[in-house]
């Protein structure tokens, strides 16, 4: 029996090891994993989003790919008596509106066009002399379009064309923030624009541009990099200017900090993007470093936040995080088909995440489970009265409100936006009168915030027999267990 003692101890290592291998292949994260998915192309892909049901990237030569599985893409292009492909035409974005239900494309030549399934477009602006689109916003009920020109809609089919400029836009504080070529502008309704900051006749003026600017935890933060002009007298001289933040938008003060080529407000932080590092600060100022990358060849150029889950890509290589703090990364081999590439878009639906980039490259990752949320606002209003008196111009009316949103889900949500519509029934449509729209903040779990409205309608106008409709986490920012309980009806007013 003696003998038998090493196949015990064989035989226990074995059953012991199984169940390790067993918990490592468990706990495996599925964005570990990414197979090529084909293209049918070699041009770039630029943009990529997921609504109705569909993926869909645009890229290159006015190039369109759809996909309902993001395993099998079919391509389409838009339709204008040119042969395709369109060598002059570059779509460089692309977004899905939730509100309106339709795919959103721009591009290169100041071009924006719509379809409702990814397969039918329809141009809805074309001008090739306002320059290149860079980015499309909604917010405030209106659609803004960044780039050699701001374009700004109320529909999405209807453009205006504004001739101030800008690099990026963000929105906060009721106002629409926007940074140009060396300026810094504010907007309340995105039509009209004042500048608040530019640089001025300081000798190191000119070696600067501002690229990006996000709005969070009641700060506005830009950024700046160099414009290449640069001489050996201005590296000596070098300010240090990378950052500049408000606290409300008018009065910026430029910061001594990182330096990044990307920055976003996401999951209740700015992330600053360097070629190397993930950086991520509270309120603009002090910056933490959280990743260092593998270096050279692998740089990061773009990061986001979906199901939950924070995604940064760049050239070869894709590092995701749950929390912002422990990240994962995955950076290919030299010799690897990714190695190369540049990710410049990502998108999350049926369960997996799509990531595209240069040279058609199409990836996609194991299937990932939905992060189910754990928040829910709702509310109810506290009170509303009209008080109308006679003028010389006629009866004039004002309404006062107090509005209660609770937070009846077991997670801390983050600060999202109420919007005030007037409308002639008890239901919430895209006819309704927009009034103004408050700042939640953030919400603790278990708990409730009052917010206020305050509105001056114009002489000879009464709203009395109609509603008042308050649309809680308007741009669904918040993902919530109910999504249909946000709009607060009062009325119909006496």
């Amino acid at each position: 029996m003696k003998n038998m003692k090493p196949y015990k101890f064989l035989v226990i290592f074995l059953f012991i090891f199984t169940i390790f291998l067993s918990s490592v292949f468990a706990n495996a994260d599925p964005m570990d994993n990414w197979t090529l998915r084909s293209s049918g192309t070699v041009y770039d892909l630029l943009g990529l989003a997921y609504g109705n049901n569909t993926f869909v990237a645009v890229g290159e030569h006015y190039l369109i790919l759809t996909s309902s599985d993001g395993i099998t893409w079919t391509q389409t292009h838009f339709e204008d008596n040119v042969p395709f492909p369109y060598y002059s035409h570059d779509l460089l974005g692309v977004l899905y509106s939730h509100e309106y239900n339709f795919f959103i494309a721009f591009g290169r030549e100041c071009e924006i066009l719509t379809s409702p399934d990814g397969i039918t477009w329809t141009q809805r602006y074309h001008n090739p002399s306002c320059g290149e689109i860079r980015n499309v916003i909604y917010d405030y009920g209106t659609f803004v379009a960044v780039g050699g020109r701001i374009l700004t809609s109320y529909d999405g089919i209807n453009w205006t064309q504004i001739d101030s400029g800008a690099n990026d836009m963000t929105y906060g504080k009721n106002m629409f923030v926007a940074v140009g070529r060396n300026s810094i502008l504010t907007s309340p309704d995105a039509i009209t624009w004042t500048q608040r900051w530019a640089f001025g006749n300081k000798w190191w003026d000119h070696m600067f541009k501002l690229d990006e600017v996000a709005f969070g935890n009641d700060t506005f933060v830009a950024t700046a990099s160099g414009t290449g002009r640069w001489s050996p007298y201005d590296f000596a001289h070098d300010p240090g200017y990378r950052i500049f933040t408000s606290r409300d938008g008018v009065t910026w003060k430029p910061r001594k900090s990182i330096s990044v080529v990307s920055i976003a407000y996401l999951d209740n932080r700015f992330f600053g993007l360097a070629p190397y590092y993930i950086f991520v600060s509270s309120n603009g100022i002090k910056w933490e470093k959280v990743y260092s990358g593998p270096g050279s060849p692998h740089i990061f150029t773009y990061g986001t936040h979906l199901n939950n889950t924070f995604v940064v890509m760049g050239r070869g290589i894709i590092a995701t995080s749950r929390d912002g703090k422990t990240w994962s990364r995955n950076f290919f081999d030299p010799n690897s088909t990714y190695s190369s590439a540049v990710f410049t878009a990502v998108a999350f639906g049926n369960d997996r995440f799509i990531v595209v980039g240069t040279g058609g490259l199409i990836l996609q990752s194991d299937p990932v489970a939905p992060i189910l949320p754990t928040s829910d606002l709702n509310g109810n209003w506290v009170s509303l009265t009209q008080t109308c008196m006679n003028t010389k111009k006629g009866i004039k009316c004002k309404i006062k409100g107090q509005l209660n949103i609770r937070n009846a889900g077991n997670e801390d949500t983050l600060s999202s936006f109420v919007r005030f519509y007037l409308s002639d029934n008890n239901i919430y449509d895209e006819d309704d009168i927009f009034l103004k729209q408050v700042s939640t903040g953030k919400i603790q779990a278990g708990m409730s915030k009052r917010r206020a409205l305050s509105y001056s309608f114009p002489a000879g106008e009464t709203i009395s027999d109609k509603y008042i409709i308050a649309v809680i986490d308007a741009d669904h920012t918040v993902a919530e267990i109910d999504e249909n309980n946000n709009d607060i009806v009062y009325g119909p007013i006496p």
